[in-house]
């Protein structure tokens, strides 16, 4: 994954909400069964930890969603393009708000949602 501030609570809610948005808009529909997780493991000979994040399909045997992804390397980065452009063209920004329900907040992860940010994700997205 990209530089330090991935890491940071802001900037790892926000990449995982920016990527459900995306999994949203290009499946037109509920993702929910696509999920997350953080794994770390330890580097040989040093006291460092290299951070790993999954997605993976909860759904026994798989919906074909992240085969989809696997094989298609530029699907993937639709899914990221089309997250771009939901946030861009989302009304939440003329109301000077960061985020709503209609962009990069969702349900399943109301948990973060003060550390959710649709601006930091838009500037990570638009620069890489």
């Amino acid at each position: 994954m990209p530089d330090e501030s991935f890491w940071t609570r802001e900037g790892l809610h926000s990449f995982i909400a920016a990527l459900q948005l995306g999994l949203k808009e290009k499946f037109r529909g509920k993702v929910d069964h696509l999920r997350t997780t953080i794994s770390e493991e330890p580097q040989p000979e040093s006291n460092l930890r290299k951070s790993f994040l999954y997605l993976f399909d909860s759904i026994p045997g798989g919906t074909g969603y992240l085969r989809q992804l696997i094989r298609q390397p530029q699907e993937l980065q639709e899914v990221f393009l089309q997250a771009l452009e939901k946030m861009r063209t989302c009304s939440c920004k003329e109301r000077h708000q960061d985020g709503c329900y209609q962009c990069i907040f969702a349900y399943w992860n109301s948990f973060y949602k003060d550390y959710t940010s649709q601006k930091k994700r838009r500037i990570y997205l638009e620069n890489y």
